[in-house]
């Protein structure tokens, strides 16, 4: 039947596993991630770890905006992804907008020598200023 043939066509284009496989090509496309230091870039994981000295950098640098692409790839493949850690790309996007902010915010989480971003009551993504 003409459905049957539409279910076979896209079954490829539907399958969740090779969905999320796309999903994690945009963490290692070397299109996005050009320039930022592999050690600061975002993962499967969905932890941050920028060291306090590296914060501006990588909030003015590249790493900043290659991240946010990142984000972009993974929502344009899979708008409902989670990370390893159970943070949605929104999450991250909360986490880089409040880590890099020019608050005081910023300053007195960065004071206190680390900042842990709590989701939802749950610490589901990590932006660390060490």
């Amino acid at each position: 039947s003409h459905r049957g043939a539409n279910t076979e066509v896209g079954y490829a284009d539907y399958d969740p596993a090779q969905i999320v496989q796309n999903a994690f090509i945009c963490f290692s496309d070397k299109f996005i991630y050009t320039n930022c230091d592999e050690e600061y870039r975002l993962n499967q994981s969905g932890d941050l770890n920028i060291p306090y000295s590296a914060t501006n950098e990588f909030c003015s640098g590249p790493c900043l905006a290659e991240t946010q692409h990142v984000l972009n790839c993974v929502d344009s493949i899979l708008s409902n992804f989670h990370f390893y850690n159970e943070a949605t790309t929104h999450d991250v996007r909360n986490a880089l907008s409040t880590g890099c902010s020019d608050t005081t915010e910023r300053v007195s989480h960065s004071s206190a020598g680390s900042r842990t971003t709590d989701i939802k009551g749950k610490n589901r993504e990590r932006l660390d200023i060490q």
